[in-house]
């Protein structure tokens, strides 16, 4: 999962994070990006940059749903942002972790956490 901070770090030529999504693809692996986080780094990164990482196929735009709300407000009162809370909301359901470039943020859910 990369969280707004991870997509920004890709917007500006992370070798950290074209290295993983690399990887993922040659072993026939997905990632995935929350809605939230791709619109949180609208705010800093060239919508080209976020539309060539949506584009790869190994990329996975992850929606809100209705069902979503509730455990994303509760975890949005913990974290006081709403990317933050996505990415994380989204790695646990899938047994899976965060790649970011702001690890100190998810404090208790850093065992999820891969820092960048």
């Amino acid at each position: 999962m990369l969280d707004a901070s991870a997509v920004v770090a890709y917007a500006n030529g992370s070798i950290s994070v074209g290295e993983i999504i690399v990887e993922l693809d040659e072993e026939d692996g997905l990632f995935a990006v929350p809605a939230v986080c791709l619109i949180g780094a609208a705010q800093t990164a060239a919508d080209a940059q976020l539309t060539l990482l949506t584009r790869h196929p190994a990329c996975r735009v992850l929606p809100l749903t209705a069902q979503d709300w509730p455990p994303l407000a509760n975890a949005v009162r913990i974290f006081g942002r709403l990317d933050l809370a996505a990415a994380l909301y989204a790695a646990r359901r899938a047994n899976g972790y965060v790649l970011t470039a702001e690890p100190d943020s998810y404090g208790d859910g850093s065992d999820a956490v891969i820092p960048i």
